[in-house]
């Protein structure tokens, strides 16, 4: 599951998240999530939250807030916005916290299914973007 952590804080990092925002950690532990539980983890109200807010020992209101933060962020960050594209191609305006989440851990499980030294085109450098 490490992959996950690595893999969820470069993406977001590529997408300019780059401070250490609550919301980051909240969205590593929900791919470990996902990734464990991938039939049964919606409505991520009643399933998700509880179960990262208990990993993080907060609330679910404060799981909720911290994903919505750094979705609020990405979206009004447009000096990134060619790689938001790549990212989540399907969506054009800014996402709930479910199509964020779900998108975001279908691009991770492309990248692991299409890569093994885990590198990509990236539109941003113009070449081959490498995840270590």
């Amino acid at each position: 599951m490490n992959y996950y952590k690595t893999i969820t804080k470069q993406t977001l990092a590529h997408l300019g998240v780059t401070k250490p925002y609550r919301g980051i950690e909240y969205i590593v532990s929900s791919m470990w999530y996902i990734a464990a539980h991938e039939d049964n983890f919606t409505p991520i109200t009643k399933i998700l939250y509880p179960a990262v807010a208990k990993i993080h020992n907060v609330s679910r209101e404060s799981i909720e807030s911290g994903i919505r933060d750094i979705i609020d962020l990405i979206w009004s960050n447009e000096t990134h916005a060619e790689y938001r594209c790549l990212v989540f191609p399907d969506l054009d305006k800014k996402p709930t916290n479910s199509e964020f989440l779900l998108a975001l851990y279908q691009y991770i499980n492309k990248i692991n299914a299409k890569t093994s030294d885990m590198s990509f085109h990236c539109p941003l450098v113009g070449g081959k973007c490498q995840f270590s």
